[in-house]
C-alpha cells in the first residue's frame, strides 16, 4: 500500500523503525531496548484472562497487570 499524504508516509516510516521480524515473529522495541512479541487482540485477551485469574489471581490494577504481562515476555 502506498501513501500519497506525505504526513502519513513520514508517520508509517518513523513507526515502522520501532518493529522488526525475527522468524515469522514481529516483535517491537520498547523505548528500555527489550524486545516485545506482538500478539493479536484475542492472544492478548486470552492472556490477560490468564494472568488476572490465574498465576497473578487477584484482583490487580490494570497498571500491575501491565507490568506482569511485561514480565511474562509480552
Amino acid at each position: 500500500m502506498l501513501l500519497t499524504n506525505q504526513t502519513k508516509a513520514r508517520w508509517l516510516m518513523r513507526r515502522a523503525k520501532s518493529f522488526t521480524v525475527i522468524g515469522a515473529e514481529l516483535y517491537k522495541h520498547s523505548h528500555t531496548g527489550i524486545l516485545q512479541h506482538c500478539i493479536s487482540i484475542k492472544q492478548g485477551k486470552q492472556l490477560l484472562v490468564y494472568i488476572h485469574g490465574g498465576i497473578y489471581g487477584h484482583h490487580a490494577t490494570p497498571r500491575t497487570l501491565v507490568s506482569n504481562t511485561f514480565r511474562q515476555g509480552f
